[in-house]
């Protein structure tokens, strides 16, 4: 055992896994990132090795458990599923209740496999886009769908980071900086990025944008650049893009 490291003789993997959902995962989103750890850990884990004790625990152990859960889960689940043990595990370490981490030792195994795609083809996509055309919903759809931005991170995009025209030579782009993700950021730091925009969304921006300030001025309201692309008919933020499905002002 290394020196400092007092593994409780009735410290099970379960306490591990449980500390690390409670303590190690703070800041985290409570219904995203937590809630679907807890949910693997209570389902996968916690029932079939949750009572070893982690000081007893083997990579023969988390080797077999893998392979009994590698009858009902896909390979990407096995994979996240050991995530959990290693962190749970790495997390007991900084506490100094583990030695070491069995569960670094152990590869996942290939398990069933994963659900189909749900993604669009070309003609569901342009289905899509036809159904969506007299709707508020159409220029949020043809930037998601052709630019790649996620529903989370066009929803709170603000027209100051949609640059239609630039006059240093570089092409239309988007800042893709925030996200209605908690605390307001994108879902990984790469996921900050620039993405240069076709010209077909550049169009559907733009006449978005007309209209978006005609519909204002008819309300006695000003236009802002730092304003919402998407919002509802009362000009309120979209909190999801369902929200105001009612056709464009003519």
């Amino acid at each position: 055992m290394q020196s400092g490291v007092k593994t409780p003789a009735n410290y099970t993997v379960a306490d591990a896994v449980n500390d690390w959902l409670e303590r190690g995962l703070k800041g985290r989103d409570e219904k995203g990132t937590i809630g679907k750890n807890r949910s693997m850990a209570n389902k996968h884990l916690i029932p079939f090795i949750g009572k070893a004790k982690l000081k007893d625990l083997s990579a023969d152990d988390v080797d077999d458990w893998l392979d009994g859960r590698a009858e009902f889960l896909a390979t990407r689940s096995l994979r996240d599923l050991l995530a959990v043990l290693r962190r749970s595990i790495e997390h007991a370490q900084r506490r100094d209740k583990a030695a070491r981490n069995v569960a670094l030792l152990v590869t996942a195994p290939e398990g069933r496999p994963g659900r189909p795609s749900k993604a669009l083809n070309l003609k569901q996509a342009e289905a899509v886009l036809a159904a969506a055309r007299p709707s508020r919903l159409y220029a949020h759809l043809v930037l998601s769908l052709l630019s790649g931005v996620r529903t989370e991170e066009a929803l709170p995009l603000t027209w100051d980071h949609v640059f239609l025209e630039t006059e240093d030579g570089t092409p239309p782009h988007v800042a893709v900086w925030r996200s209605v993700r908690k605390h307001g950021e994108t879902k990984t730091r790469k996921s900050r990025r620039t993405i240069a925009l076709p010209k077909q969304v550049v169009d559907v921006l733009e006449e978005h944008r007309r209209w978006q300030k005609q519909e204002r001025a008819a309300r006695g309201m000003e236009w802002t650049p730092a304003g919402r692309v998407f919002t509802t008919r009362l000009v309120n933020p979209w909190t999801r893009p369902t929200s105001d499905a009612t056709s464009r002002p003519s």
